[in-house]
């Protein structure tokens, strides 16, 4: 028995603030997503079993990913196989191109076991590929080294190249494509190496202008603007419009978002309490995925959304003090990668419900329904456990 319990605990030395958080905001999101649920008039209960067990066993699947990546992760392994396991995530990439697409974009592998369907989005575990991509390429490069900037950062230029190309021009989903170029942008930044000195300040020029012009975009000339550009999607460009005013077309495109903030004007300070909200019951139908921080909002009001977000405040202080501490650039790459991973779907997320920013349809991560999102991260947070075990160990050695 003791043997068997040994298999779902993370690994020794693991931070276990961090562990506990990303159970505690799993758990959340099993909640909220089957409130979430109670979108009928006639609410069945068999269904919302059916949601709830659909949830769990997501979040088992991905708990055990993390549990082994923290196990499992060796620095080794990892060298020989990230080149062969992101050229396969292309393929991948590639292969949702054969299934139906939903919301515009086709960004999804539907699978189904007997009556059960379910759906994988490989552009998640892009994101996790790419944070290891960048660190086993980038990370703790001998200042010796013969190599010339462009061998080292070749292999990293032509995965992310065709992962982009295929996420943005095939799949149309040009949310997962900006957070993937973000993550690999700005954990190309860490690495000292001093031939990589002017590729970073390239890097950091480059997410400094796409901030701008993000604001410039918003916009009345910037609208204009991109209006004219031809490979803009008109649903992509729909987005912007609604932003600017979601209530012009509250019967058409800026139907959820004006959903969106109406949930969050209902919930007040305190909420309308849990399984109560409104706008679920057709007024908002993407409550389990995209839209579930309104529902929260809604039901939890102002005082539970703020509490969330410092949750989430808190486990990200937890990654980047262990990132500021590690000595390995390839670790502290692939800390901040993960921690970047989850703050830019965090900003994504919440500002687009909101209305702050357009809707780039990212999930909110470890509380949003979806089995690729959940499992995708606590997979990085399993390697970022196995980094930290290491780290403590050593350090707690160290003082001995």
């Amino acid at each position: 028995m003791k043997r068997f319990l040994n298999i779902f605990r993370i690994k020794k030395g693991s931070d276990m603030i961090i562990h506990t958080i990303v159970i505690l905001l799993a758990l959340f999101g099993i909640v909220m997503a089957v409130s979430a649920s109670m979108s009928d008039t006639e609410i069945h209960i068999k269904s919302l079993i059916f949601e709830s067990i659909k949830q769990l066993v997501f979040f088992l699947i991905g708990y055990m990913m993390m549990v082994f990546a923290s196990k499992l992760y060796d620095e080794n392994l990892i060298k020989k196989i990230i080149m062969p396991v992101s050229i396969m995530m292309i393929f991948f990439l590639i292969s949702t191109l054969f299934f139906p697409e939903v919301n515009g974009a086709k960004a999804w592998i539907r699978l189904k076991a007997g009556s059960v369907a379910f759906t994988l989005q490989p552009s998640e575990f892009a994101k996790v590929g790419m944070i290891l991509l960048v660190a086993y390429f980038l990370g703790d490069i001998s200042r010796n080294s013969r190599r010339t900037t462009w061998m080292m950062i070749e292999p990293i230029v032509f995965i992310l190249m065709a992962q982009v190309f295929v996420i943005i021009f095939l799949q149309k989903d040009f949310g997962s494509a900006l957070v993937l170029m973000l993550i690999a942008f700005i954990v190309a930044l860490i690495p000292s190496h001093p031939r990589l000195r002017r590729l970073q300040y390239v890097a950091m020029v480059t997410v400094v202008f796409a901030v701008g012009m993000s604001i410039f975009l918003l916009s009345d000339f910037g609208m204009s603007t991109l209006e004219k550009i031809p490979f803009i999607q008109p649903y992509q460009l729909q987005r912007f419009h609604d932003y600017m005013n979601p209530f012009k077309s509250i019967l058409g495109s800026g139907y959820q978002l004006s959903g969106s903030l109406i949930a969050f004007s209902r919930g007040g300070w305190r909420g309308q309490g849990l399984g109560q909200s409104i706008q679920k019951y057709g007024y908002l139908p993407e409550t389990r995925t995209d839209y579930i921080l309104p529902l929260i909002a809604e039901e939890l009001g102002l005082i539970g959304v703020s509490i969330l977000m410092l949750i989430y405040a808190f486990l990200l202080y937890r990654l980047v003090y262990y990132a500021l501490h590690v000595k390995s650039e390839k670790d502290k790459m692939i800390l901040i990668g993960t921690t970047m991973y989850l703050f830019i779907h965090l900003a994504l997320n919440v500002g687009g419900v909101s209305g702050s920013i357009p809707l780039t349809g990212v999930p909110l991560l470890l509380i949003s329904a979806g089995g690729s999102s959940m499992m995708s991260i606590l997979l990085a947070i399993g390697t970022a456990q196995a980094i930290i075990s290491k780290y403590r160990l050593e350090n707690k050695n160290a003082h001995r």
